[in-house]
């Protein structure tokens, strides 16, 4: 490494001053490499990786290639594993390892940012989705009606229509708006809408949905509509340990369709296609409204730079000017009367039935703190290992997403605050990038083992799309309610197959799902892999 002269801070997460802040997880069958995700050794940190502190003025820039260009087959050449990026250069102040803790979501704190948001309307009582909303629901499924006209989509009507029917007792009846008295937290039951989802998936081996019902009875939430016209709505929830949950805060005029979702959709969609799509079913239409969207999503006049502008402006009046950029998403933004939020139940109709007319283009924009100059990126690390002991910490990376549209700021969340306990060390050496290279070569191998007949010519590929240093969270040593920040590489692959020398003419190369996988910087051990 290279040590420079300049000055460069260390920036975390700061307690809110108020003025007025699905992955799947994979697992393989080939030997786990010797690598461990988690430190584990005496006083929680190796030695080997602990540096001197840099003195003040100095940085250091990290040893990369310019051009990483690397092949490695596996599996007799039917396994293909490529890389070609061109590395930017990075320099740094010193890489801390530092312990963070949950922050509770303080009641003051929350009357700040209510303030900020609420533009001087009232704010009423939340009302929930009633009886006679899930009594229309469950008679356009009975009479298979508008999106439920067949199954070509919605695959099983039958398990739908039993969900519904569980959740209609529950639901309550029409109350009119009561005017909220004063800003305080509550309790509230877990949507039955939610629960009987879980429960389903749960029923068929799906552990996916987190159960939230051992908060009900528990004073940690904050549920407001704003306006008698109800533009608005503002949500809030505050850290409590009992609770297995996180701080938030949300703000919204509305509901977003982001372009993740769309190509989400799409995808799964077009792989399902590939038996053959009934002409005027209702997939066929769904798979046509989901590219009317995606394409109304393009057409946006608003600049990137005009969003992130807006965006900054709100992060400087709540004095949250630490935090980066992360991206930036397309996103098509409705007026709440225009795209009411669905329930988990019906998430594919209230796509079918958007106008993309109505709906404001727009950008959702996801900020993040940052140590030393390096994003603290990704909430999905974590992973099992061979035994089923999950190496996942238990609270997710701090962000904040912020949309805007060509009518201005439309939504504001908040989640996963946390504060500072304590530096583990002041800085820490990095593995050399040819061994980064070489860990990451033994997870895929590791995550994506071979299984063909010794006959079959098809081709898997595992192409590198882009890559970048960061930091995140893994579980803090000892203190398993914490999680300690690391420097971690993050690595996007993706995953292809490419039939045609199986099967000639008729095959095909195809892209099949993309891949996401955290390594340790400072010693390769895998953090987090998932994919969608």
């Amino acid at each position: 490494m290279t040590i420079k002269k300049k000055r460069t801070k260390i920036i975390l997460p700061s307690i809110l001053t108020v003025s007025l802040t699905c992955g799947l997880l994979l697992t393989g069958c080939q030997k786990t490499p010797d690598q461990s995700a988690v430190v584990s050794k005496a006083g929680g940190l190796s030695e080997d990786v602990i540096a001197e502190p840099l003195k003040d003025g100095e940085t250091q820039t990290l040893d990369l290639p310019e051009h990483w260009d690397t092949t490695v087959t596996w599996s007799n050449d039917r396994r293909v594993f490529h890389a070609d990026q061109k590395l930017e250069s990075v320099t740094t102040g010193n890489l801390p390892v530092i312990e963070v803790s949950q922050k509770k979501l303080e009641l003051e704190q929350l009357k700040g940012l209510i303030s900020y948001f609420e533009g001087g309307e009232t704010l009423y009582q939340t009302q929930e989705l009633t009886r006679e909303y899930y009594q229309n629901l469950l008679d356009k499924i009975k009479n298979m009606e508008g999106f439920y006209a067949d199954n070509s989509v919605e695959y099983d009507l039958t398990e739908l229509e039993k969900l519904v029917e569980e959740v209609l007792p529950l639901a309550p009846e029409q109350t009119p708006l009561q005017e909220i008295g004063q800003i305080e937290y509550t309790s509230k039951k877990t949507d039955p809408a939610y629960e009987a989802k879980r429960k389903s998936l749960e029923a068929y081996g799906y552990d996916i949905l987190p159960d939230t019902t051992k908060q009900d009875g528990m004073e940690i939430h904050f549920q407001a509509t704003v306006g008698a016209d109800a533009k608005g709505t503002i949500n809030a929830e505050t850290y409590d340990p009992e609770a297995g949950n996180y701080s938030i805060f949300s703000w919204s005029e509305g509901n977003g369709i982001e372009l993740a979702t769309i190509e989400n959709y799409l995808a799964r969609e077009n792989r399902t296609a590939e038996y053959g799509v009934p002409a005027g079913s209702v997939k066929e239409s769904f798979m046509e409204k989901l590219q009317t969207l995606k394409d109304r999503m393009e057409e946006t006049t608003l600049l990137e730079e005009t969003a992130e502008d807006e965006a900054e402006k709100i992060l400087k009046d709540l004095n949250l000017e630490n935090m980066q950029l992360l991206s930036s998403d397309k996103i098509l933004w409705y007026a709440q009367s225009d795209y009411p939020e669905a329930t988990i139940l019906e998430l594919e109709e209230a796509l079918w039935n958007a106008d993309p007319n109505l709906g404001k283009t727009g950008y959702r924009l996801t900020y993040v703190p940052s140590v030393s100059g390096l994003k603290i990126n990704q909430d999905k690390s974590g992973y099992l290992d061979d035994s089923g002991f999950a190496y996942a910490p238990s609270m997710p990376v701090e962000q904040i997403y912020i949309v805007v549209t060509e009518d201005g700021i439309r939504s504001f969340k908040w989640k996963g605050m946390s504060q500072e306990e304590k530096v583990v060390t002041e800085n820490v050496k990095l593995l050399a990038f040819d061994e980064i290279e070489s860990r990451l070569i033994d997870q895929v191998k590791y995550l994506y083992p071979s299984s063909q007949p010794a006959e079959d010519k098809t081709i898997f590929g595992y192409d590198v799309a882009t890559v970048e240093l960061g930091y995140t969270y893994i579980p803090a040593y000892k203190n398993p309610q914490n999680a300690w920040l690391v420097p971690a590489w993050f690595f996007t692959i993706s995953e292809s197959t490419d039939t045609t020398a199986e099967l000639g003419t008729a095959g095909r190369k195809k892209e099949y799902q993309t891949d996401y996988i955290v390594l340790n910087a400072t010693d390769g051990g895998r953090i987090g892999s998932y994919w969608r």
